[in-house]
């Protein structure tokens, strides 16, 4: 393995810090940052593309029924499948912070639809939790752990908002980490408990 300097093509201004990584089918995709100029790809998401060593952003499409994913910076991703044998990845976002510099607390599915030579197409679905729900975050961290044919994720640490009744006008944006929880999150059912 040997790294390589590339060359920014187009857009380099669209590459800041908090940006995630996400490998479809060794395809390459850059999630989480401000947007294709003029509004084209709201969501943040580029297709990684790198031929003689110059790298080129390429919008993602997705599908007609996808929910909106607003680039998310900071988020904790990760690749979940129904089972360890089973072949269809998708990737769960959760939290990170919005053009805003607001925080979710939201969960997002993120799957392949369609692929050909030319273009991948996504579809986006937003996960509803029931129970424990992790609050809104950054900086943290997910996976999935499988055990006897069954999955789970794990979702624990980053860094909050402190609480408004804490806030003051000085520090109104100020956060703290969050609370030491883990959360077990049922992917298939949408349960959360959080342990101590």
């Amino acid at each position: 393995m040997s790294l390589q300097m590339v060359t920014v093509s187009n857009s380099m201004a669209l590459i800041q810090p908090g940006f995630s990584l996400m490998n479809f089918d060794g395809r390459v995709f850059f999630f989480g940052q401000k947007g294709w100029p003029k509004r084209s790809c709201p969501t943040g998401v580029f297709h990684f593309d790198v031929k003689h060593n110059h790298l080129k952003l390429k919008p993602a499409v997705f599908s007609k029924d996808s929910c909106y994913l607003p680039p998310l910076r900071y988020p904790a991703t990760c690749v979940f499948r129904s089972s360890v044998e089973s072949e269809k990845q998708q990737y769960i976002i959760h939290g990170g912070k919005t053009p805003n510099n607001e925080l979710s607390d939201k969960i997002y599915v993120m799957s392949v639809v369609g692929k050909n030579n030319k273009k991948v197409t996504f579809r986006c679905t937003e996960k509803d939790l029931v129970g424990d729900v992790p609050e809104a975050r950054y900086g943290h961290s997910i996976d999935v752990v499988y055990s006897r044919g069954k999955s789970m994720g794990v979702l624990f640490g980053g860094r909050s908002y402190i609480p408004s009744a804490q806030r003051t006008t000085e520090k109104w944006n100020s956060v703290a980490d969050c609370l030491p929880h883990v959360f077990l999150v049922d992917f298939e059912f949408g349960c959360s408990t959080s342990y101590l």
